[in-house]
């Protein structure tokens, strides 16, 4: 009886191990402007280059956008601490992808 070793493959959506270093970490942020300050977060969140999308919203929040940074710590730390340190801002939501 002859043995054969089958490769593990990757598990699907998985990185291969040179491309770990490659992976950005992205958000979702669901924002909540200052009264008449919406048009005002808009333009200062585009200005922002780890903004990668950045859209008006009709509902609970004004602005929705798209961040994404080097590390979750990055994200975190300083990306998110940023956008919430606006005059403009009132208040966001965190959605970090996974």
């Amino acid at each position: 009886m002859e043995a054969f070793l089958i490769p593990r493959q990757p598990q699907i959506g998985a990185p291969r191990s040179h491309e770990t270093q490659q992976i950005k970490r992205s958000a979702f942020l669901f924002i909540t402007a200052e009264p008449d300050c919406c048009d005002t977060a808009f333009r200062e969140l585009k200005n922002m280059r780890e903004v990668q999308d950045v859209y008006h919203a009709r509902g609970a929040y004004d602005l929705v956008a798209k961040v994404t940074a080097q590390s979750i710590e990055h994200l975190r730390e300083d990306v998110i601490k940023r956008i919430r340190c606006l005059n403009s801002v009132k208040s966001t939501l965190t959605l970090t992808i996974v």
